[in-house]
């Protein structure tokens, strides 16, 4: 197993360079001997960003062949004019942050779609299976979750844990557990799993608390574009049977978003904001009407909005 990381043809921020240098090289970890490469205008730019490799000129269509995983670290949309073989794996990594339009760095080129190798629970229930195999919304009974692996470990839900979290249920009493909700924000989109807020808070509570004997455990329960009558939602499913003794809820942006946009009658008299693709649903379902808008005009005042999130609280 050979991996190809081939630097960026533009004259980058240093920082981000070697930022997503050691997210890839972290990412695909254990693909054995790994090659870096850069092309001709910038090869002397790039040689100190892998001190510790050979770097090769980068030749498009010639480089790749015999590697396994090719990596383009690129200010590209769209990588055009090369040739893939079948088998071979190919992942674009968007080294411009103003550009990432709510999703990761990591954008999987080929295959088309997500196969086990990069979503190990995409057959583990029927609404997996029956989703998009592409990232975006995937449909649940329960309001839509994402399928977004391309960031790093997901849960069979989307949630961005990676141990079997029910057996918590059971902890002693001195392990103590927190479940963080949110939407992309606490989702911590362009962060690596380790980097997300919650494994960042669980480092410093663990470090104070096995002081004194104790232990702790922060899930997160984070989805893309959850409102706060998601959160509540999430919490009952998968939640509340762990009696977490700390709950952190990182909401505001989405139910503003949303409930400006939402039906002013579910909003404003019962105090009900929900996900705009909702209505495309209905639509698709029964195909009455004219198809609802992706991004409506705005309906609801905005001290509508904060009055109907003060009464969730």
């Amino acid at each position: 197993m050979t991996m190809l990381i081939v630097l960026p043809e533009t004259d980058e921020d240093s920082s981000d360079v070697d930022r997503a240098i050691k997210l890839a090289t972290d990412r695909f970890r254990g693909h054995g001997e790994t090659t870096f490469a850069a092309p001709k205008e910038t090869l002397v730019r790039y040689a100190g960003a892998v001190p510790n490799y050979a770097l090769h000129d980068y030749v498009p269509g010639e480089s790749e062949v015999g590697h396994d995983t090719v990596v383009y670290i690129t200010g590209r949309e769209i990588i055009e004019g090369i040739e893939w073989p079948e088998g071979q794996r190919v992942y674009r990594y968007q080294v411009s942050r103003l550009d990432l339009s709510g999703r990761g760095p990591f954008r999987q080129v080929q295959p088309a779609e997500f196969d086990e190798t990069e979503h190990p629970h995409l057959n583990r229930h029927v609404f997996n299976r029956l989703g998009p195999k592409k990232w975006g919304f995937e449909n649940f009974p329960y309001g839509c979750l994402y399928m977004d692996p391309e960031s790093g470990p997901v849960d069979p839900f989307g949630f961005r844990i990676q141990q079997d979290y029910r057996p918590l249920a059971s902890r002693d009493k001195n392990h103590l557990l927190v479940a963080v909700f949110g939407g992309s924000a606490a989702f911590s989109v362009y962060c690596q799993i380790n980097e997300m807020f919650p494994a960042r808070l669980e480092q410093r509570l663990r470090r104070a608390l096995e002081r004194i004997g104790k232990k702790i455990t922060i899930l997160n329960f984070g989805m893309h574009d959850n409102v706060v009558m998601q959160e509540m939602m999430t919490y009952l499913l998968f939640a509340q049977q762990l009696r977490p003794d700390v709950v952190i809820s990182h909401s505001g942006h989405n139910d503003i978003w949303y409930g400006l946009r939402n039906d002013p009658y579910l909003v404003t008299r019962h105090n009900i904001i929900y996900q705009q693709h909702a209505e495309y649903w209905s639509y698709l379902l029964h195909q009455e009407g004219e198809p609802p808008e992706e991004i409506p005009a705005e309906f609801n005042l905005k001290q509508n909005i904060l009055t109907r999130s003060i009464r969730l609280g």
